[in-house]
Order: structure tokens, then C-alpha cells, then sequence
């Protein structure tokens, strides 16, 4: 395989954001929010199997703070493949992507520790100077760590005949995906995004509910947020819309802010909501 370039490309992406309903609190008494930080260190390098396709593999390390919850913090790593198709030549041909990626995140207690592996393909076309489409479609298998009863869990006293899985991170999704970009002059970027998911979510709360624990698919105490609170996994669709403006102020450098706010529905009549601001500074080098 011939080399897209000779050296490894390296990226550094460091954001400030908000997210208004970290538990994913069914009601304004759950909804809990807070500011965070995130650092991201990847690294990848191409190669050219043949004039109209290339390969791209990387690596990288993240970790995340949220100021208010401390239980949220993370470190994790990263590994994702990439393979593109060009049906000819020039900037305006259809791109068809293939893409591989695994994602560990472990937290200060191991209920939240997850590993997600992600296989996605998308279609994408320039139609001119200006503007660009692309669809896709990505499927999702979320790995969680065997837990140990929890004394919290167990006093509860539900019977074994309809007692849960503890791992709440265990599940799978699949997503279609829709967006537009429009190109600016000036460099400067704006997309537009809708996502739809049939997957699974964790749900946060400190008033228990048997209603609940029976529509549920998962069930354990939540070590991310203070004691008393207590986590569900439920089966949800999850529409997702997102803006995101990403201005480059050199040639390896931009600023991105993006906003995207989800709407989730759940059996039983259970609808989340949830808002999320970042402010992202990505350099390239």
C-alpha cells in the first residue's frame, strides 16, 4: 500500500461545553447539569490501495471533567479504521466511507465503565462550491464490566424471579443519519445534522418505581452522581438534531461551537430531553 503521507498525522482537540440533563432525568426535580472539559490526543496515518480509494487508521487518548459531578469524570482510548471510495475523479464525485471504531471510557467506579464498538457506512456528495449531503447508517454493540451485588441494589428486596441485569451499559443500537454542510468563502463551515437511534438508555432517578424496574432492562445504583441515586437502562428511540459552526483561524487550526438537542422516547410514556453547547479548539499538526 503506497502512503497518503509519509508522516503520522496528529490532532489535538480541546473543548469547554454544557450539558443540561446528565442523568437524563425524566422531570425538572432529576435534571442535573453541569460544565466539563474534554481533551482529546489522536493520531493516524493513510495509505492508497489504488488511485480512487484510501485507507486511514488511527489512535487516541481522551479524558473528560465535569466540574459539578466529579462521579462523571473519564479517561479512555480509542482506535478507529476508515476506508473511502471515490466513484471517479475530482471534487464533486460521490464518497462512499466504511468505518470501524472501538471506544473505551472508564470512570472513578467501574458501573459506568463501557467499551462501544461502532461499524458505520455513509454516502456523501459535494454538488457545488458551496454545498454538500451525506446519509449513513452506523450499528452499535456497548460492552459493560460483570458488576457485584450491590448492597444498595439488593436491600431493595425485589425477587429473583424478576431481578435485573446489573450492567447497565450493555445494549445495542442501530442509527440513521442526515446532514448538509454549506461552505463558506471565507473557509468558515456550517452543518446541520439529524440523527435517529433505536438503542437504549440510562436513565437516572432518586424516587424508585416497580412501574419502572418492570419496563426496564438494566438496573443499578448510579456512582456517578451522590448517593441515593439510582440508574435504569431503557429500550428508546433517540432523535438528535445539531448545528455546528467551525471557523479555521490557520491552515491547521479552527474553532468549532456546536449545539444539539435530543429528544427521547422510551416505554411507558417515558420522554427525556437533553441540551449540549461545546466550544472546541482542534489543531492538526
Amino acid at each position: 500500500l503506497a502512503l497518503a503521507n509519509a508522516d503520522f498525522d496528529h490532532l489535538i482537540n480541546v473543548s469547554a461545553g454544557y450539558q443540561d440533563n446528565l442523568p437524563r432525568g425524566l422531570d425538572d426535580f432529576h435534571r442535573r447539569s453541569s460544565n466539563f472539559l474534554n481533551l482529546d490526543y489522536s493520531f493516524g496515518r493513510s495509505y492508497l490501495p489504488g488511485l480512487n480509494d484510501i485507507i486511514s487508521v488511527s489512535a487516541g487518548l481522551n479524558a473528560a471533567r465535569y466540574i459539578d459531578y466529579s462521579g462523571l469524570d473519564k479517561v479512555g482510548f480509542s482506535a478507529s479504521a476508515l476506508w473511502q471510495h471515490k466513484f471517479g475523479f475530482g471534487p464533486y464525485v460521490p464518497r462512499l466511507n466504511f468505518t470501524l471504531d472501538f471506544n473505551y471510557a472508564e470512570f472513578n467506579k467501574e458501573a459506568r465503565d463501557n467499551g462501544l464498538l461502532t461499524s458505520g457506512i455513509f454516502f456523501s456528495k459535494r454538488l457545488n462550491d458551496t454545498w454538500r449531503f451525506q446519509v449513513g447508517f452506523e450499528y452499535q454493540e456497548s460492552y459493560a464490566k460483570n458488576l457485584r451485588d450491590d448492597p444498595l441494589v439488593t436491600s431493595l428486596g425485589y425477587s429473583a424471579d424478576i431481578r435485573l441485569p446489573y450492567e447497565l451499559f450493555d445494549f445495542n443500537a442501530s442509527s440513521l443519519f442526515a446532514g448538509l454542510d454549506y461552505f463558506f468563502p471565507s473557509k468558515l463551515l456550517i452543518s446541520l445534522g439529524y440523527t435517529r437511534t433505536d438503542g437504549a438508555t440510562v436513565s437516572s432517578t432518586t424516587k424508585l418505581s416497580l412501574a419502572a424496574y418492570k419496563k426496564a432492562d438494566a438496573f443499578y445504583s448510579d456512582p456517578g452522581l451522590p448517593e441515593g441515586w439510582f440508574a435504569y437502562q431503557f429500550a428508546t428511540i433517540n432523535d438528535e438534531w445539531s448545528i455546528s459552526v467551525s471557523y479555521p483561524i490557520a491552515e491547521d487550526s479552527s474553532l468549532d461551537l456546536s449545539w444539539a438537542t435530543q429528544d427521547i422516547k422510551a416505554t411507558g410514556d417515558r420522554d427525556y430531553d437533553n441540551e449540549r453547547f461545546v466550544l472546541s479548539f482542534v489543531q492538526r499538526f
